[in-house]
C-alpha cells in the first residue's frame, strides 16, 4: 500500500527583486500490509495524522527562516549594488560599469555567487531531505505502535519513507532585476546620447530623489508638529506672562506691607490679603509654565535638528547629479544649479528656526535661574536683579516671534519639494 502527504513550502516573500515560486513536496512510504486490515487502515491514519501535524510544523518554521534569508540576501544585493557600481577606475575617473553588458555581468556574478542568490537555492536543496528525515522518523514510530498494537511485523521490513519534489527553478532575479536594483538603490537608469548617434548605459548617475524625498518628508512631519504646537506654546507663552505679572505684583506687595509693619501695625484685611498671596506658590507657577514653554522649545528644536541632517544628505546627492551632469555636455545644468539653490535657502531656513528657538531659552534662562535660587535669603541687590531679569523675559515674550518659526519650516518644506521637481526634470533632460 502506500501512504502519501503533500506539503507546499511557500515562504511568502513579498520583495520585487526575486521570483520565489512555492514548491510541493510529497512523501511516500510503502509498508507492507493489507490496506483493507485493521492494522493498514490504523497505519495510515497514524501516518498520515503524524505527517500532518509534524511536517506542517517543520514547514512553517524552514518557511520564516527561510524568508530571512531571502530578505537578508536581497538586502545584501542592494548594499553591494549602491557600493560596487558606484565605483571608479583611479586611472581613468570613469565609472566601472558604465554600459548594459557590464552592469548586467555583475548582476550574472552575483546570481552564481555562493554568498547570495545560490546560496538561497542550495538551501532550498535542503528541505527536500529534512522532510525525507522527519517522515522517516514518524513513519519508524507509527510501525512499531502498529505492531504492538496488532502483533504485526510491520517495522521489521525497515522500508524507507522518500520525498520527492516537483518540478521547480529555485530563486532567481525577476525578468528586469537591474531596474528594481537601480530604484531601490536610488539609480537612474537612463541611456544617454553622445555626439554622433554613440550610447552608452549609465547606471551610476544618482537620483537622489529618495534622498530628497526622505527630506521633504521629515521637514513636512516637522510642520505638522510645529503647526500644532504652536497655538499651545502661544498660550503657555501668555500664561507665563500673566504669572511673572502676578509674582512681580505679589512680591511689591509683600515688601510694601512689611515696610509698613515694622512701622505700623497691619490691619486685618492687609494681614488676609498677605496671606493670600501666598508668593511661594506663585512662583511655582512661573516655574511650571517656564517648564512647560521650555518643552516645547526643545521638541520644536530637536525635530528641526533631525530635519538639518536630512537637508545635509540632499545637498551631498545634488552635488552627485551635478557631476554627472557635466560627462554629457552638461545638460540639465540650469535645473541643477537651482535644484541646489532651493536646497541651500531649505538648510538655511531650518538652521534659523534652530538658532531662534535658542535663542527664546537663552532668554528666559538668566531669570529661570533667578527664581530658581529664591528659597534662600536675598539682599536687595539680588531682589533688584530678580526683578530686572522678571522684565526682561516679559518684555522678550511680548515681543517674541516664535510664529515665523512656522514659516521657516514652511518654506524649508517648499524648498525640498521644489528641488524633487527639478531633480525629476534633470531626469527628463538626461533621458533620451
Amino acid at each position: 500500500m502506500d501512504i502519501k502527504y503533500e506539503v507546499e513550502f511557500n515562504p511568502g516573500y513579498k520583495g520585487r527583486l526575486f521570483d520565489v515560486k512555492p514548491i510541493t513536496i510529497t512523501c511516500i512510504v510503502q509498508p507492507e500490509v493489507d490496506p483493507k486490515s485493521d492494522a493498514g487502515k490504523y497505519i495510515q491514519d497514524l501516518v498520515i495524522a503524524d505527517w500532518k501535524k509534524q511536517l506542517d510544523a517543520l514547514k512553517k518554521e524552514k518557511e520564516k527562516l527561510y524568508l530571512d534569508a531571502i530578505n537578508a540576501t536581497e538586502k545584501a544585493i542592494y548594499a553591494n549594488f549602491s557600493k560596487e557600481i558606484t565605483q571608479k577606475d583611479p586611472k581613468t575617473n570613469q565609472y566601472k560599469y558604465n554600459t548594459t553588458a557590464s552592469v548586467n555581468a555583475w548582476l550574472d556574478a552575483k546570481a552564481k555567487d555562493p554568498n547570495f542568490v545560490m546560496s538561497l537555492n542550495n538551501a532550498m536543496a535542503t528541505m527536500k531531505d529534512l522532510m525525507e528525515k522527519k517522515a522517516q522518523e514518524i513513519y519508524d514510530k507509527c510501525a512499531e505502535a502498529v505492531d504492538k498494537k496488532f502483533k504485526t511485523t510491520i517495522s521489521r521490513a525497515k522500508k524507507k519513507a522518500a520525498a520527492k519534489v516537483a518540478a521547480h527553478v529555485g530563486v532567481v532575479l525577476v525578468s528586469g532585476a537591474l531596474t528594481v536594483l537601480a530604484a531601490g538603490a536610488g539609480f537612474a537608469l537612463t541611456v544617454v546620447t553622445f555626439g554622433a548617434g554613440a550610447v552608452a548605459f549609465v547606471a551610476v548617475l544618482p537620483l537622489a530623489a529618495t534622498t530628497i524625498t526622505a527630506a521633504a518628508t521629515s521637514i513636512k512631519s516637522i510642520y505638522d508638529i510645529v503647526s500644532k504646537d504652536m497655538p499651545n506654546m502661544k498660550k503657555e507663552r501668555e500664561n507665563l506672562i500673566k504669572a511673572i505679572v502676578e509674582f512681580r505684583a505679589a512680591i511689591q506687595y509683600d515688601h510694601d506691607k512689611q515696610v509698613k509693619k515694622e512701622t505700623k501695625k497691619l490691619g486685618k484685611y492687609e494681614k488676609l490679603k498677605l496671606k493670600l498671596n501666598d508668593i511661594s506658590g506663585k512662583r511655582k507657577t512661573v516655574l511650571k509654565h517656564v517648564g512647560l514653554l521650555n518643552a516645547f522649545l526643545n521638541r520644536m528644536r530637536q525635530k528641526m535638528e533631525e530635519a538639518a541632517v536630512q537637508v545635509d544628505l540632499a545637498y551631498k546627492k545634488i552635488h552627485e547629479i551635478k557631476e554627472g551632469a557635466e560627462l554629457y555636455d552638461k545638460k540639465g545644468e540650469k535645473d541643477i544649479a537651482q535644484c541646489e539653490s532651493t536646497i541651500l535657502k531649505c538648510n538655511e531656513k531650518i538652521r534659523e528656526g534652530v538658532r531662534y528657538l535658542n535663542s527664546v531659552e537663552e532668554s528666559l534662562r538668566p531669570f529661570a535661574t533667578d527664581l530658581a535660587d529664591l528659597d534662600r535669603e536675598k539682599t536687595d541687590e539680588q531682589m533688584n536683579q530678580l526683578e530686572e531679569s522678571m522684565v526682561k523675559a516679559v518684555n522678550f515674550l511680548e515681543n517674541d516671534t516664535t510664529q515665523d518659526v512656522v514659516v521657516h519650516v514652511a518654506q524649508a518644506a517648499q524648498a525640498t519639494a521644489s528641488a524633487t521637481l527639478f531633480i525629476s526634470k534633470i531626469i527628463s533632460n538626461l533621458s533620451v
